[in-house]
Formats: C-alpha cells, sequence, structure tokens
C-alpha cells in the first residue's frame, strides 16, 4: 500500500511563519507516522528559501507538503476572512469522523474525502464552514477548523479522544491556558454566549451559527 501524502498549513504573516515550532512538530509526528524519514534541516531550508520570495507586507497560506517524490512548498496570497464566520451543523455518522480515524490520520490524510466533499458543499452554500455534530449529539470540528463556545470568561472545545483535528492553533491555546477540552452538546452550542472557530489562518475568529 502507497503512504499517503501529509501537509502542513502555515500562515506566513509580517515576515514570518506563525506558530512555526507547533507545525514543525506536527508535521514530523505524521512523517514518522506514514514511515516517512525526513531531515529536520531539510524542511527549515525549504521553508526559508520560500520565505525569501514572499513580500512582507502581505499574508500568506503556505502549505508544506511531503510525498514520496519529497519535500516541497506552496503559497498563496491569503485575505483575512470577515467575522463573524457563517456556519451551520452537519449531521454526521458517528464512526465517520470519531471512530473511523486516529487523530493523525484525520488530520494528514491528502485525500481527506469525507472533509473536504464537507467543506466544498459549504463554500457552495456560502459558508465559512460546516460544524459537525455526531449522532449522539456531541459537536465535533468543522471541515477546516475546531469549535468552541464561550460560557462566560471560559472558552471550552471537544476533546482529541472523539477525533476532532489536533489544530495548531487549538493546541496554542489549551498550552496557553486560554481553552479547556470538554465534550460539547449541540444544545450547549445553540446555548452559547459565543461560537468561535480556529485555524492556524484565521487564529480564533468569532462564528455566527445558521439554522
Amino acid at each position: 500500500m502507497s503512504k499517503p501524502g501529509i501537509f502542513e498549513t502555515i500562515k506566513f504573516d509580517a515576515g514570518e511563519y506563525g506558530l512555526l515550532g507547533l507545525h514543525l512538530k506536527r508535521f514530523a509526528a505524521a512523517a514518522n507516522f506514514y514511515g516517512y524519514g525526513i531531515d529536520d534541516l531539510a524542511v527549515q531550508d525549504a521553508l526559508a528559501r520560500a520565505a525569501e520570495q514572499l513580500q512582507t507586507g502581505k499574508a500568506y497560506r503556505v502549505r508544506l507538503l511531503l510525498d514520496k517524490s519529497g519535500i516541497r512548498v506552496e503559497a498563496s496570497e491569503y485575505d483575512k476572512r470577515k467575522e463573524p464566520l457563517s456556519v451551520r451543523l452537519r449531521l454526521v455518522p458517528h464512526n465517520v469522523l470519531s471512530k473511523a480515524f486516529s487523530a493523525e490520520e484525520w488530520h494528514y490524510k491528502s485525500n481527506r474525502t469525507v472533509d473536504m466533499q464537507g467543506l466544498k458543499t459549504a463554500e457552495e452554500a456560502g459558508l465559512f464552514d460546516f460544524i459537525n455534530v455526531d449522532a449522539d449529539g456531541y459537536v465535533l470540528d468543522g471541515c477546516r477548523s475546531n469549535v468552541y463556545i464561550q460560557a462566560g470568561d471560559e472558552l471550552f472545545t471537544p476533546p482529541l479522544k472523539v477525533g476532532v483535528l489536533a489544530g495548531v492553533y487549538r493546541e496554542f491555546l489549551i498550552k496557553q491556558g486560554k481553552a479547556r477540552e470538554r465534550n460539547i452538546t449541540r444544545d450547549e452550542l445553540f446555548a452559547a454566549d459565543k461560537v468561535f472557530l480556529s485555524n492556524s489562518l484565521i487564529g480564533l475568529a468569532l462564528a455566527e451559527l445558521g439554522k
């Protein structure tokens, strides 16, 4: 069986890569998971060479990729999304998102057909993303983002053990003590003071939950 390609999406803004250490840690873990041998210095050199081609005054979506042909870096300009981001719920079979893949497999597979098809459908509906809810009524994640609810002064996000995306910005918020893990139900989502999404490009962004 051939190895799947893996990738890491990183924001480049104000002349630097955001949360680069966490991204490289996750990229290396994925490479090891799928049996790729990578040279850390070669990865950093590829990113440095890519950065030399980018304009300091612009923001970019940078994708670090690894497959059987080796390491490569792709970059495209990124415009900040206007908040609040429009989202709607999407009911998914329990075993599609939270049981079928480990967190590493779900995040790193380049051919995430369920996830990418969901994102395509969301964009066609004029949405930034869907918020996936399983058959038991528990909130999971978005097609390209992690989900949070604000209750009072606290932010909560579903735990990794239910199979959500192991997002770098999510990890950053938890390490900083700005978010905590716990199960979130559909009813809690609708009753929340505020709903937020996060990923490496948008940071933590306010979301508007449609019916």
